[in-house]
């Protein structure tokens, strides 16, 4: 049952983890034809060269790149325009950037490249980004104007110091008046997104000009969610003599049921589908077995296992959207802190009674689930094999496949 389990699970999240999201958008061809089509939302974190596409949702994939496409959308998510400009390909990351990769030349050294903007504003005053590596270049374009580069570049100053080249803010200050525009607030402007964003904003709405914020905003409330998750476990539970191979105790295959609060960290990027797990749960059952120690003698000895601990797995889990109410997700968590209040084995007979106590031990736990409306889920999950030793002589193996309801209280 075992190998099918894991054979199951590896199977189950290899199909999870290879689907992918095609999602309504169009492109714009070299020639001025729209094509209205489903693309694969890669949710990019560099800008990308190429795409795949889908004519109809259950239609062939087709990949297309730069060199024929002059835009092209995901709607409501990003929105991509091809542009030929001068860029300056060195790092704009001051913490990561490397004095020995660094030049003394303050001023740009620019190439000429055919590049997949992003559109962060589109107005009368529009705002683009390019990433790759640890270069961000922001580039804009005012009125009709053509597409330039936001200058911006880190230098050496000395061979052990930096300085920085903010051109950008005399840019700026020169191509955007507005009458409540002060030089001060160009000063401080940093050559960051949001602070990018937020002066085109105001500079179209001074303008009264219809401008798109394509920033998608995120959701407030979601980056922590607090889960009730009581379950039913079955259990399989084996004791092992180590001084004698032939002396088993299994305890067989049992139901009891448990409870965990789980905290889940929505980590804010890729979707929102990664997120960080950890859940206190109680684990608490008995289990009970009677056998012959030497088949001559007619003694009987009962087994009674009391299994009690606290366990706090921290796990990584991935979502897999299905539609926009429900979702699939698989986590992979480890039993890092383990706390046992109070686990025994008790043999008791007419001969003799005594107790062993053992410590429980680190798991590692697999899950498979279904959540709904982001509130109620069911998952499937299979704790490893356990190993631990006793203070006497035996060692017990304990393996667990639970079945977990879900209910999402924020």
């Amino acid at each position: 049952m075992k190998n099918i389990l894991t054979t199951s699970f590896i199977l189950i999240v290899t199909s999870l983890f290879a689907q992918v999201s095609y999602e309504k958008g169009y492109f714009i061809n070299h020639q001025n034809e729209k094509t209205d089509c489903f693309i694969k939302n890669v949710d990019w974190k560099e800008n990308p060269k190429a795409f795949f596409y889908k004519l109809t949702k259950n239609g062939n994939s087709n990949k297309i790149d730069i060199s024929r496409v002059k835009e092209f959308q995901i709607n409501g998510i990003s929105k991509y325009k091809r542009a030929n400009v001068k860029i300056d390909m060195s790092s704009t990351n001051v913490r990561s950037a490397n004095l020995d990769n660094l030049s003394f030349n303050k001023e740009l050294e620019n190439e000429e490249k055919r590049l997949f903007l992003k559109v962060l504003v589109e107005g009368k005053a529009s705002l683009y980004f390019f990433k790759k590596a640890s270069v961000e270049r922001f580039f804009y374009k005012n009125n009709d104007n053509e597409i330039k580069q936001l200058d911006y570049k880190i230098y050496k100053k000395t061979a052990s110091k930096i300085a920085e080249n903010s051109e950008y803010k005399k840019q700026l200050w020169k191509d955007f008046k507005c009458n409540t525009f002060k030089m001060s607030r160009f000063n401080r402007l940093k050559y960051e997104e949001n602070e990018l964003i937020d002066l085109f904003t105001e500079y179209n709405t001074c303008k009264n000009a219809h401008f798109t914020n394509y920033k998608r905003k995120k959701k407030k409330g979601t980056l922590f969610n607090l889960n009730l998750r009581p379950r039913v476990n079955y259990t399989s539970f084996v004791a092992k003599n180590g001084l004698s191979n032939s002396n088993i105790i299994d305890f067989g295959d049992k139901f009891n049921v448990g409870f965990g609060v789980e905290g889940e960290f929505i980590l804010p990027f890729n979707k929102n589908k990664w997120a960080i797990i950890v859940e206190p749960t109680l684990k608490i059952f008995k289990l009970e077995n009677s056998f012959k120690r030497d088949p001559v003698l007619p003694t009987v000895t009962t087994a009674v296992v009391n299994y009690k601990s606290i366990e706090i797995p921290f796990g990584v889990r991935h979502y897999s959207y299905i539609n926009d109410t429900s979702k699939l997700f698989f986590n992979v968590s480890y039993d890092i802190l383990d706390f046992n209040i109070g686990t025994t084995i008790d043999f008791s007979s007419n001969i003799s009674n005594r107790s062993e106590e053992f410590k429980t031990d680190n798991q590692l736990v697999l899950g498979l689930g279904y959540k709904l409306k982001d509130k109620y889920s069911v998952e499937l999950r299979y704790s490893t094999d356990e190993e631990s030793a006793t203070n006497g002589s035996y060692v017990t193996n304990f393996s667990m496949v639970s079945i977990i309801f879900g209910y999402t209280l924020f």
